[in-house]
C-alpha cells in the first residue's frame, strides 16, 4: 500500500520495516545473523553454513532476502547487504552505496544469483 503523502524515504522506510516484519523465520533469523556478523566498513560477511539443513536453510532464506533486495551474494559465502536497509554510523554511506550500485550493474537481468556456485 503506497501512502502518496509521505516523502519517498520515508515510505521506503515504512516498506522496508514492513517486509523485516513479514520475514519467514528463516529469513528473518538469517537477516540479523548477517547483520551481525558483517564487517561494519564495508556492510560484507563472510558467512558458512555447515550443515546440508543449514545449508538448504541459508539458500531458501537467501532467495527470500535476495528478492526483497536486501543482499546479495558477491562470491561464494559473501554476501553484501544493502546500504540502504541497514548500515553502520561509522562509514561512508556513500562508498558502500556505490558498491552496491556497481554489484547491482555487474548483475545484470540474466543473471542467476541464486544458483548453486
Amino acid at each position: 500500500m503506497q501512502n502518496d503523502n509521505l516523502p519517498p524515504h520515508d515510505y521506503f522506510a515504512t516498506t522496508a520495516y514492513d517486509a523485516l516484519r513479514n520475514l519467514s523465520t528463516p529469513a528473518r533469523k538469517l537477516w540479523w545473523e548477517l547483520v551481525r556478523c558483517r564487517d561494519n566498513q564495508t556492510n560484507i560477511v563472510v558467512y558458512k553454513a555447515v550443515t546440508d539443513v543449514e545449508k538448504r536453510r541459508v539458500s531458501i532464506a537467501y532467495k527470500e532476502l535476495y528478492k526483497l533486495d536486501f543482499i546479495k551474494r558477491i562470491k561464494r559465502q559473501h554476501y553484501m547487504i544493502n546500504p540502504f536497509i541497514f548500515i553502520s554510523s561509522r562509514v561512508s554511506v556513500q562508498s558502500i552505496a556505490t558498491q552496491w550500485s556497481d554489484l547491482k550493474r555487474k548483475e545484470g537481468p540474466s543473471h542467476d544469483i541464486c544458483a548453486n556456485p
